[in-house]
């Protein structure tokens, strides 16, 4: 029964209350509750009508219960140590030998324990102050490692409130004193409805308990609500236990590789390569662990992603609206977090792949206090590359290897520092011809702060590196192309309830250092050649439930970014940018100011339910970009290199605009959206036919300029509970530029084309059944249109040269469309709660029939003779691959 908020009810109630009181009356089942938290021996309990029984004794020892139940035929029976379990009387004559084997007794245990904790929670400081509005933190924990819940669902349905945890685990609310029902939802565990006594100001510790049930179950049910109630339009968020089923290459957990199956997310052929979203290229979105910048977030030139899964909780991705606390990208932000180390008690994983393994260790070094989470990642896939049957392929060599640390320490209930490091290398031979290397290194060190009732804050500084060489190994004399970034970055960032209205603001300072493409005789070259830029940026934002119907959320970013020396600049004529037109040059010392932009970035996004199952979302973001990676292949690689704003660069400027329609089923068993967008972006860069990019003093003489526009449908269709669980997302997009400014070259005659991203049709379809609890199989079909390509349409001849082939229009052909089926079965631990050890296999099998898609084209030719093209494919053929993971 729900209780209403006003004086009458919550007088009746502490009249009530306080006659219990009095008499000392109380039922049996909260006494048992009350024994059970106060000493050491725990007692488990089915409800029963006994329980509901008054009784005038407080329990102290077991004898005392005993008694109390002897009177209504049931008696305590020890099931080992100090655990007891309520049973009736006839059960007394068993053995407990006997006992112990029954199993319809150990899942009434089991059942007990769900059901063991309270229903009722009261907050109450004692004193006698009143006061209308109540300052109210609800922090959920998990019961038995007393870790933060976040993203959990809690729902006061009498005042229509819905909120989502944050990464403490916590949600501030303002109510009037008064009793209220409470309905609290997370992933994998049991659902909870507790009644809440509110008579003063504080906070409230709600734990919860996993669930025995099948996960298939459980899995997005609540996802699905709060994707219908969140009012970030484009906002898509994944679940390690979601990410960790799906089919990925070498059955190895990618987080990167996952997003692809929703909708507006795709990447090159086969997976090699960054991510592009809604027609964004790949250094257009921001991705961050821990707000730590990621420059090259991939292993093995893009096989792999640097994101451990045993440390991670699980992914954000805005695609639509962007938070103002993130900047400086134009198509979206990839955000996920670390989670917190267990601090109650010690946990180990193995997992161990075809191409690579790891290890990983956390837990409590001062029970509830300190803690400590380490892991890494090791590769040894090239007993594979072995077995190609081609000489030149068997001198290739991959190798990488990643370790990862995070220590925290709780000051107190309120309050924890923490410190992280991270370090990953790469090298790769390719065929004996050339040696990449590169390597990312970040440090973080973070306070979290919990102000009064109503405010958190959290502070970070980190420093983060990524350096990458290539070397020339058929060369003589070898040369190394060298590029790097390095980044200091602080934040710190708040978030304050007054009145229902939740405030999020903060400051943030960035200062990246770039070493550009620049060629030495020595891998350990002298790298003082620095390009530097700063920027500080101020950002606000406010969430409101205007109507019982409608919430917003909106905001602003102000950001001053400047490009400072010590840097030489070139200065030009009238007319072109060009080699040619070179007149001067100046000098910028080091710190001094060399250019500057100031730009107020406003966002915002509406939500209106139009009933408890359906609403319809729209936004708007604006964005600028100010460090842009330059590169002429159709994938990220680590000679690829970044480029600050200056007064020849000016930064990447997009408004975006978003509507979508969002629709849920009956107990949320289906969920179904459609979103469109339409972003326009101004300065795209492009490079010129035969762009000198390494090496180049004067970048912006190869570089021209002009706009970008993108749009698109978006489709998605999820079902979330049964035995066949799965998702269908379908998207309609393009993305295309226009180079045709004054006093530059144009290209394809300053008409629109695409870009290497473009691909209108993009299918993606995952599909689970769960044959039981733990056995699951999972199939993985993508469908994507070709990608643009420029080939050569003509040729002509000369006797000097040989023959010479001319190119078409840029990207005017395609390469064939891509589609792949993979498949994969999951083997997930067992539900003995007992059991020590858990183990999980996964078994895939990715390219079931085979497919040869096209990675790119080359085209070859001798003298005199037909050109020939060759059709390179990356995955060529049918790869299985198994997994095992340990967890002690």
């Amino acid at each position: 029964m729900t209780i209403k908020a006003n004086g009458y009810s919550l007088g009746i109630l502490l009249f009530f209350l306080t006659k219990l009181t009095v008499h000392g009356q109380t039922t049996l089942s909260t006494a048992l509750k009350e024994f059970n938290t106060k000493y050491d021996t725990t007692v488990y309990f089915k409800k029963l009508p006994i329980l509901e029984k008054n009784v005038d004794t407080k329990f102290n020892n077991i004898i005392s219960i005993n008694k109390v139940l002897s009177q209504h035929d049931h008696v305590l029976l020890k099931y080992s140590g100090n655990q007891y379990v309520v049973v009736p009387s006839d059960f007394s004559n068993e053995t407990l030998a006997s006992l112990a084997r029954n199993k319809s007794l150990d899942a009434s245990i089991e059942k007990a324990k769900l059901s063991e904790l309270p229903d009722t929670y009261v907050l109450d400081d004692g004193s006698n102050k009143r006061e209308k509005q109540l300052n109210v933190t609800l922090m959920l924990i998990d019961d038995e490692t007393k870790l933060p819940m976040i993203g959990a669902n809690v729902e006061i349905p009498s005042n229509n409130l819905h909120y989502t945890t944050d990464i403490d685990g916590k949600i501030k609310v303002q109510l009037s004193p008064s009793a209220y029902k409470a309905v609290i939802n997370y992933v994998g565990y049991e659902e909870r409805a507790v009644d809440l006594l509110l008579k003063s100001s504080g906070t409230l510790t709600l734990p919860m308990r996993q669930a025995s049930v099948a996960l298939s179950e459980v899995l997005v049910t609540e996802k699905a609500e709060a994707n219908l109630r969140s009012p970030i339009v484009g906002l898509q968020q994944l679940s390690m236990k979601q990410i960790k089923k799906l089919p990925s290459l070498m059955g190895q957990t990618d987080i990167l590789k996952s997003l692809v199956i929703l909708p507006g997310v795709s990447t090159n052929s086969d997976g090699v390569g960054g991510i592009s979203v809604r027609g964004g290229n790949a250094d257009q979105n921001l991705i961050l662990l821990d707000d730590i910048s990621y420059y090259n977030p991939n292993h093995a030139l893009g096989f792999l992603s640097s994101f451990n899964p045993d440390f991670i909780n699980g992914v954000s991705l805005y695609k639509g609206y962007i938070p103002p606390r993130y900047g400086g990208r134009i198509a979206a932000v990839l955000s996920s977090d670390t989670r917190s180390p267990n601090n109650k008690k010690w946990v180990r994983r193995i997992g161990l792949g075809l191409s690579n393994s790891s290890v990983s260790a956390e837990g409590p070094i001062v029970k509830e206090k300190t803690s400590i989470a380490l892991g890494g990642r090791l590769s040894h896939a090239n007993w594979m590359i072995k077995l190609i049957n081609d000489p030149a392929s068997r001198k290739s060599r991959m190798d990488f290897y990643d370790y990862q640390a995070r220590l925290e320490h709780k000051l107190s209930r309120s309050n924890a520092i923490g410190v992280s490091i991270y370090n990953g290398y790469d090298a790769v031979n390719l065929l004996g011809e050339a040696a990449f290397s590169y390597t990312t290194k970040n440090a973080q060190a973070y306070f979290r702060q919990a102000i009064g009732t109503h405010t958190n804050i959290n502070a970070k500084y980190s420093k983060s590196s990524y350096n990458s060489s290539l070397n020339d190994l058929l060369s003589k004399n070898p040369i190394y192309l060298i590029t790097g970034i390095d980044n200091d970055n602080a934040k710190i960032n708040a978030t304050s309830l007054v009145k229902e209205t939740e405030f999020n603001y903060g400051i943030e300072y960035n200062k990246v250092k770039i070493v550009p493409a620049f060629f030495a005789t020595t891998a350990k070259a002298d790298v003082s050649r620095k390009e530097e830029v700063r920027d500080v940026s101020l950002f606000g934002e406010v969430k409101k439930d205007l109507t019982s119907n409608l919430t917003i959320n909106m905001g602003a970013r102000y950001v001053r970014f400047s490009s400072v020396g010590a840097r030489k600049l070139f200065l030009y004529g009238e007319g072109t940018i060009s080699k040619e037109n070179i007149i001067d040059s100046v000098f910028y010392n080091s710190g001094q100011q060399i250019s500057s932009f100031n730009y107020v970035e406003p966002r915002i996004s509406l939500n209106y339910r139009l009933n408890d199952k359906n609403s319809v979302k729209i936004g708007y973001t604006q964005n600028h970009q100010f460090l842009s990676m330059l590169s002429n292949t159709i994938a990220p690689t680590p000679i690829d290199f970044w480029k600050g704003a200056d007064p020849y660069f000016a930064p990447q400027a997009a408004k975006s605009y978003f509507i979508s329609y969002n629709t849920s089923s009956y107990k949320s068993v289906w969920e179904s959206s459609i979103e469109a967008y339409y972003t326009t972006v101004d300065n795209v860069q492009e490079f010129k036919d035969f762009a000198d990019l390494y090496g180049n003093q004067h970048l912006e003489t190869d570089i021209l300029f002009g706009s970008g526009k993108n749009y698109g449908v978006e489709l998605s269709i999820v079902k979330n509970t049964g035995k066949l669980t799965g998702r269908m997302s379908y998207t309609y997009s393009r993305s295309l530029k226009q180079i045709n400014r004054a006093k530059q070259a144009v290209i394809n005659d300053g008409k629109w084309y695409p870009t290497l991203v473009d691909k209108p049709h993009d299918l993606n379809l995952l599909l689970t059944y769960n044959f039981t609890r733990r056995l699951g199989v999972n199939v993985l079909f993508n469908y994507n249109t070709g990608q643009p390509v420029t080939i050569p349409v003509n040729r002509f001849s000369d006797w000097n040269a040989g023959s010479i082939l001319y190119y078409g229009e840029r990207n005017a052909y395609r390469l064939p469309d891509y589609h792949r089926l993979d498949l994969s079965f999951n083997l997930l631990p067992g539900y003995n709660l007992k059991r020590k050890v858990k183990t999980t296999w996964n078994f895939a099998i990715q390219n079931i029939y085979g497919r040869k898609n096209a990675y790119s084209l080359f085209f070859r030719q001798k003298p005199f003779e037909k050109v020939i093209t060759y059709k390179y494919a990356v995955l060529g053929t049918i790869l299985p691959a198994v997994t095992l993971n340990i967890e002690w």
